[in-house]
């Protein structure tokens, strides 16, 4: 095992400057996650020991100064220095490299922070944390801070609540470890007993699961309003290509957008709506509708995305040539040589439409933002419930309308001199938003609102008189 190294005492370090009145805690291993565990561990005043295999090849100090109090011992050493231990292995190294110190690990606190190789995951009916409880039961195993990177653990300071999911069968042992991490600026979550580790393991093999669905329903009308437009703006009009990538790609995109957002605040009308028609709230929802409302928030983010990309590029060619009913033109009459009269443009002023229109796309893309910003975890952890549902129901219900005036006020002129509207695609993708914020308006009525916030407070319409109880 190496040279062994002589612990100092505990209070040997204070004069470095640490403070070390909090117990030791002992991580097996020195690579990157032990690292970062080590430095916020010693940073908040405990003594860390490291275990390792060859503890005479590992300077800890080269990389951080911090670690220069961190001893590097043999596994076995390390193991007796702490009742609470961190395994910091890979997964399917933990078990044979403890075997041989198993008397190393009876009454102690072993913290399994590792996440498996998806392929080896696979077929796998148990998890690692489990796996190591069944091969040192005189242990208690606590599945902790898989859920955390190596930068987030060592470096991340500032940037809000950081969750650290605690799952095991020994309460003790799970509160010693919600204290450890409390300790450090993390704030602690009871996931579960042992068994609950698995989905914490899966939870790390996912790649945005809760994305599958909104991703496809966003090719889905992407797809719908790239035909369309394919087939109104080129097709139709002889092959004007040119045009394409820009000009009416950009009407393409802004269509995904607002119907992405319409179907963001339909699900929350058709809700009321089912409950409503149900008279009660304990009634589930279809389970197509459930799944819809789950699925809210990645469609709202993706319409701000896409509404983002159509300001970028309504930027990039509004002028004149591409819309010129938008300007009020001054000209001068210029004569030529041979006598003939030329009228001749020299200065473009935005009207009241185009003026109009610029302004509500503004104040549309505004509110959607600070929309957007609400939902993301570390903003929407400091504000209080009445604070988040203003934002999300009002002022994004508010960028909706915001959004269908600025399309209305572009698309309606035009409607008047066509023979064939529905082949507008401003009047196309007014329908569902149109739909929506009008659906939206009868649900805030003062009698139908009231009726559905009572139902929401548990009223039932169809409800029985409970039989009268006589307790013995």
């Amino acid at each position: 095992m190496g040279e062994e190294t002589e612990l100092a005492p505990l209070d040997a370090t204070k004069e470095n400057g640490h403070n070390t009145d909090r117990e030791r805690i002992s991580i097996i291993g020195t690579g990157n996650f032990a690292r970062a565990l080590a430095t916020r561990l010693v940073h908040n005043g405990y003594s860390v020991v490291c275990g390792s295999r060859f503890p005479d090849r590992r300077d800890l100090a080269k990389y951080d100064d911090t670690l220069t109090v961190v001893r590097v011992t043999s596994i076995d050493t390390a193991l007796n220095q702490a009742n609470l231990v961190i395994l910091a292995l890979p997964a399917d190294a933990i078990v044979s490299t403890l075997t041989p110190f198993r008397e190393g690990t009876v009454g102690k606190i072993l913290v399994d922070v590792s996440n498996p190789d998806e392929k080896k995951r696979e077929g796998q009916a148990e998890s690692n944390a489990e796996s190591i409880s069944k091969a040192f039961p005189d242990a208690a195993v606590v599945k902790a801070f898989n859920t955390l990177s190596a930068y987030a653990i060592e470096f991340d300071y500032t940037s809000g609540v950081r969750n650290v999911y605690v799952a095991g069968d020994d309460e003790a042992a799970c509160g010693k470890v919600r204290d450890l991490t409390r300790a450090i600026g993390f704030t602690p979550v009871q996931f579960g007993r042992l068994s609950k580790s698995a989905a914490l393991e899966a939870m790390q093999q996912e790649l945005m699961a809760n994305w599958t669905a909104p991703l496809v329903i966003t090719g889905v009308v992407f797809l719908v309003w790239f035909l369309f437009g394919l087939w109104r703006f080129q097709i139709k009009r002889g092959g004007d290509w040119e045009r394409l990538p820009l000009k009416s790609m950009n009407k393409i995109i802004g269509s995904t957008a607002i119907t992405l957002l319409a179907l963001c605040f339909l699900a929350g009308g058709l809700a009321g709506v089912v409950q409503i028609i149900n008279g009660t709230k304990y009634k589930r929802f279809p389970g197509w509708l459930d799944r819809w409302m789950k699925m809210r928030k990645e469609l709202g983010l993706l319409a701000l995305c896409l509404a983002a990309v159509h300001a970028v590029m309504c930027l990039a060619h509004v002028s004149p040539i591409y819309y010129p009913k938008w300007y009020d033109v001054t000209t001068v009459i210029v004569r030529t040589v041979d006598g003939a009269e030329v009228v001749v443009p020299i200065r473009y002023d935005h009207n009241w439409k185009g003026q109009c229109i610029m302004s509500m796309g503004v104040v549309a893309m505004c509110f959607l933002t600070i929309v957007g910003l609400a939902s993301l975890p570390g903003i929407a952890d400091r504000l209080t419930m009445r604070q988040w549902r203003f934002i999300q129901s009002y002022l994004g219900q508010f960028s909706l309308v915001a959004t269908v005036v600025h399309v209305l006020l572009k698309a309606a002129p035009k409607w008047v001199s066509m023979s064939v509207i529905v082949q507008n695609m401003g009047f196309l993708c007014l329908i569902v938003p149109t739909l929506t914020v009008l659906l939206r308006f009868v649900l805030a009525l003062p009698f139908v609102s009231g009726y559905i916030e009572k139902i929401r407070g548990g009223w039932e319409r169809n409800a029985s008189r409970e039989p009268t109880q006589t307790y013995m």
